[in-house]
């Protein structure tokens, strides 16, 4: 008996058995895609919000979230610290989500496509490095506003938190510095442009972290003391370089927070006999005939007070011996 007739049965038994599993590859594999789709999207539209949230305080707070730290205890009434403060945790909140999407366990083979993956990659970094920015300038602002509303009717309260603000901001720079940008190569254009931005608004922010803490590290020098400064008050009728004639001069004591001045005398009877040898060479070369290391009232002959400071200590030492 021939069984080739059965053959064409067979085979097509055979296909359709081949066809099932495929089908239900196939459906399982659309699924995983669409699931993995939806998790993008949403960590996308998560990145979104925390931007607007940072994009509303940049608005008011001029060009770039760094911005922000210049205005908290200032005069300006464009910053609420309180509500700016809840906006950066907003924020925070925001990239944590996106991160958590990107995260996910349905995402994850994604990553091991090479240039997806790549992507991928980048963005989960950047909302993370997000996340992390905002929840920590939100909670150093919060301190800040703090600090500020606390008490400072006395001195040693003042330079309480003066020192406590330097902390906050010290603390600050030191987890912003850790930031981890992720990947800055082979990104499609949305997200090289998304990392650039954050990379230029990350420099902007350490940059004013750098020079706020060194201007409320020399507030909290020169108010600690104990340091005197000489005080000179000048004339604008006689301009001279621009800041007039020192017509008198006295002795400026701080300590603790509290300042003291001695009462002024007039330059004009603290002549010296023979000039001070802490002239600038460029002063003396162009001024030297009016003998500004004798004579007070033509010691402010450069507009350069750092030339003519040291002329002035020497001056007051040789007519005090302080």
């Amino acid at each position: 008996m021939d069984p080739r007739p059965d053959e064409p049965r067979e085979q097509g038994r055979m296909a359709r058995m081949i066809r099932r599993p495929l089908f239900w590859v196939g459906a399982v594999a659309g699924v995983w895609l669409l699931a993995a789709t939806a998790l993008v999207a949403m960590a996308g539209l998560d990145a979104r919000a925390g931007m607007q949230a940072t994009q509303s305080i940049r608005s008011v707070a001029s060009e770039d979230l760094g911005q922000l730290l210049d205005t908290v205890g200032g005069t300006s009434d464009d910053v609420d610290e309180e509500d700016a403060a809840q906006q950066l945790l907003q924020a925070g909140e925001d990239f944590a989500r996106a991160h958590d999407h990107l995260d996910n366990p349905i995402v994850a083979p994604l990553g091991l496509l090479p240039f997806i993956g790549r992507q991928l990659d980048a963005v989960d970094t950047l909302a993370v490095a997000a996340a992390h920015t905002a929840t920590s300038a939100g909670e150093a602002v919060a301190e800040m506003r703090e600090i500020l509303e606390g008490p400072t009717e006395t001195s040693s309260s003042r330079l309480d938190a003066i020192e406590r603000t330097r902390a906050v901001l010290r603390e600050l720079g030191a987890e912003l510095e850790e930031v981890d940008l992720g990947p800055g190569e082979a990104l499609v254009g949305p997200v090289a442009d998304a990392r650039a931005r954050f990379e230029r608004e990350h420099a902007d922010v350490m940059e004013t972290l750098s020079s706020t803490e060194t201007t409320v590290t020399g507030v909290l020098e020169f108010m600690s003391g104990p340091t005197d400064y000489l005080l000179l008050a000048s004339n604008n009728a006689e301009m001279r370089a621009g800041a007039g004639m020192y017509l008198q001069a006295g002795l400026l004591e701080v300590e603790d927070g509290t300042f003291g001045a001695s009462r002024l005398g007039a330059t004009q009877d603290m002549v010296l006999p023979a000039s001070v040898e802490q002239v600038d060479p460029d002063v003396l070369a162009l001024w030297g005939e009016l003998e500004p290391g004798r004579e007070w009232r033509n010691l402010n002959m450069s507009a350069d007070f750092s030339r003519t400071a040291p002329t002035a200590a020497a001056m007051w030492q040789g007519v005090t011996g302080e």
